[in-house]
């Protein structure tokens, strides 16, 4: 009779699941990730440090391999992240990193042995729209924002792994699909789209 208590726990779980709307399969997916991260340790995170490889491409070619280190400073200070980067980024290139991009809240800057020189408006804003989109900024920076929506779009399997995939929009109608490993909870891949302001696609 036990099995039977069992099979009908897992029933009623399962039916459970199946109630939840695309809209609290999507919050509870992005809760449980943020869990994963750290939870509140995550949240008040002050910096952070990336490390890996950085790979150009042009038509599909590789064109360029460096090492790069990712310095990133948190501004608590920003009200409107929804507009307003609330981060400092510092990108470094090279085994000496003696060469990268420095990012504040409202310009870039090129940083070489010569010194720094600005950077066209046009390399800042596709940054910024970037970063407010990315998952991770989201996370740590965004929540808070009104006018959120996350949309469950169901399950699928990428590059082997199961995953929940969860549509993010915001209050300005932006939106990044986010795929979330259904084992570990982490992020491990984002989609957004966004219109060239000079061919418009």
């Amino acid at each position: 009779m036990r099995w039977m208590g069992l099979a009908a726990l897992a029933t009623a779980g399962a039916l459970l699941l199946r109630a939840e709307t695309p809209e609290q399969r999507g919050k509870r997916v992005v809760d449980e990730c943020l869990e994963a991260l750290g939870g509140d340790r995550y949240l008040n995170m002050e910096t952070r440090v990336e490390t890996g490889r950085v790979y150009s491409f042009y038509r599909e070619n590789l064109t360029g391999l460096s090492i790069a280190t990712i310095y990133t400073h948190y501004d608590s200070g920003v009200t409107d992240t929804a507009h307003q980067l609330a981060q400092r980024e510092r990108d470094n290139y090279g085994k000496k990193e003696d060469y990268g991009v420095l990012f504040t809240g409202n310009e870039a800057w090129d940083i070489t042995y010569r010194g720094a020189r600005p950077l066209p408006e046009d390399r800042f804003a596709r940054y910024s729209d970037t970063t407010l989109r990315d998952i991770f900024y989201i996370l740590r920076v965004r929540l808070h924002e009104p006018g959120w929506i996350f949309e469950s779009k169901g399950a699928d399997v990428i590059e082997n792994s199961a995953v929940e995939i969860v549509n993010l929009t915001d209050a300005d109608n932006r939106t990044t699909t986010v795929y979330f490993d259904r084992i570990n909870k982490w992020p491990v891949r984002q989609v957004f789209y966004r219109r060239d302001a000079v061919t418009k696609d």
